[in-house]
């Protein structure tokens, strides 16, 4: 089982969050295109979508929620072991696989001082 794979891709992303560590308000917006085609060396050809969100709203200067939304879709015939899968907190990779994928996660962080916060959360 001999296969070469050669995925170049595309990325368009938009980031407007007030911190990349521990954001309290903004948008991260990524939009990811591979191909595999025999022009790039590969010996299939599928392509796969990745899309991606997270925003992040600050009710109160103590409670900051986030919401990610992400999807990812192949096209073509692909080799089983490049489909999608969930990538949630918690789940082991590749677990739950299929030629598309669907998730929707929620994080909510209430900072007690500016050291210390406690964060839930779920999907």
């Amino acid at each position: 089982m001999k296969s070469i794979l050669s995925s170049p891709g595309l990325v368009v992303e938009f980031d407007n969050r007030d911190n990349i560590f521990n954001p309290d308000k903004g948008f991260l917006i990524n939009t990811t295109y591979h191909f595999n085609a025999n022009w790039t060396g590969s010996d299939y050809t599928f392509g796969n979508l990745e899309i991606s969100a997270l925003y992040y709203h600050q009710f109160t200067p103590k409670l900051v929620s986030g919401l990610r939304l992400a999807s990812e879709m192949q096209f073509k015939d692909a080799p089983f072991y490049t489909d999608p899968y969930i990538n949630l907190r918690g789940v082991p990779k590749m677990r739950y696989q299929g030629k598309s994928t669907y998730v929707m996660e929620t994080e909510q962080c209430f900072e007690f001082t500016t050291r210390w916060s406690l964060k839930g959360f779920g999907s």
